[in-house]
């Protein structure tokens, strides 16, 4: 009987899936300093950050004549932030990050804007993702908090089905557990063009990932949005479990499927053990799955 052909939607699918999985074993090794596992990333990874510190100057980064993210009012609090710093070249990734290439060449720019290191991604017709490995305790540090910004969206892009599934911004949250194809989960926050903020829904991709749109549409474009998720509670909502420690973020843009263009930008991503201050946390669809 003759085979039938993989389509170009499962290929990237699997790619995309093998690609986030992959997380190196020592990932889950990292100790402290008595020997006990550790409840962040190895120092090297991540680094403890104070909102009532001034933010140094990002060496090497271009400024941009942009409003600022927002910072989340967290004075006191401290966190673990994973920053964008520039790599050795214009050309190379950020800081401790790694670029992988889906279809067609990544497009990035490490930026900086007012006092705060951000990441520019551009697809034209491409898809490509960073990658950066953490280790983190939900137990301890529950809330996630990020600042994003879309200024193009990619034409007719629609997270509910598999031909149409483009993103101008992507963030996925990966919990690796061996085997990792079969075992691991991945909760992903996305900037949608089509479907309904707060629509929580299973990965076109893969089972093992459930995907909430946060923001749907132009509507916010070109302005800076904070974002802070319960991480912790969307896990088990989402899952019906406890999480195991969170293995890996990945940020990804993609505008293949509808063959258009796609801009983003990201600023620092950040674990806190508590709420910040005057940030809710909305509850949308009490993050019902849909079909």
């Amino acid at each position: 009987m003759a085979r039938r052909p993989v389509s170009r939607q499962t290929f990237w699918g699997l790619a995309l899936v093998l690609a986030v999985l992959t997380v190196p074993p020592q990932a889950g090794e990292s100790r402290g300093e008595q020997g006990g596992p550790l409840g962040l990333a190895p120092r090297a990874l991540v680094e403890v950050d104070r909102a009532d510190q001034a933010a140094p100057l990002v060496p090497g980064a271009k400024r941009f004549l942009s409003p600022a993210p927002p910072e989340p009012s967290v004075r006191g609090v401290l966190g673990l932030s994973l920053p964008f710093l520039p790599g050795p070249s214009e050309a190379a990734a950020p800081q401790d990050w790694e670029v992988q290439e889906f279809t067609g060449s990544a497009r990035f720019q490490v930026a900086q804007v007012g006092r705060t290191g951000v990441i520019r991604l551009e697809s034209e017709e491409t898809s490509f993702a960073l990658h950066r490995d953490v280790e983190v305790d939900l137990t301890a540090f529950p809330y996630l908090t990020w600042a994003w910004r879309v200024d193009v969206l990619p034409h007719g892009g629609d997270v509910r089905r598999p031909d149409t599934d483009d993103q101008a911004a992507q963030l996925y949250v990966v919990f690796p557990r061996f085997p990792a194809m079969v075992r691991s989960r991945i909760v992903g926050y996305v900037w949608d063009s089509s479907a309904p903020a707060g629509s929580t829904l299973v990965s076109a991709a893969t089972e093992l990932a459930r995907i909430v749109v946060l923001q749907s549409g132009p509507g916010r474009t070109g302005r800076w949005i904070q974002e802070t998720r319960n991480l912790l509670e969307d896990y088990r909502r989402l899952f019906q479990e406890d999480p195991p420690p969170v293995g890996r973020i990945t940020l990804l843009i993609n505008s293949q499927h509808s063959r258009s263009r796609a801009v983003a930008w990201l600023g620092p991503i950040r674990f806190a053990p508590q709420l910040p201050r005057g940030i809710a946390v909305p509850v949308k669809a009490s993050l019902q799955l849909q079909p």
